[in-house]
């Protein structure tokens, strides 16, 4: 799932980076609102059934 796989990779690239590190580095920003775009476009294709439904959470994550 495209939405799943873009969570992921903005993850990866935020892992550890501080302030500091994301202010001086653009190609960082820009590969993380790329992922987020993706993530925008794919939601959009989500049906008014998909979104409807109640997905169980514990810590912020899906159980």
């Amino acid at each position: 799932m495209d939405i799943v796989e873009a969570a992921r990779k903005i993850a990866s690239y935020l892992e550890g980076v501080s302030p500091e590190v994301w202010a001086a580095d653009s190609m960082r920003r820009d590969a993380v609102i790329w992922q987020l775009s993706i993530i925008g476009e794919a939601v959009g294709g989500v049906s008014d059934e998909t979104r409807a439904l109640s997905f169980p959470l514990q810590d912020g994550h899906l159980v």
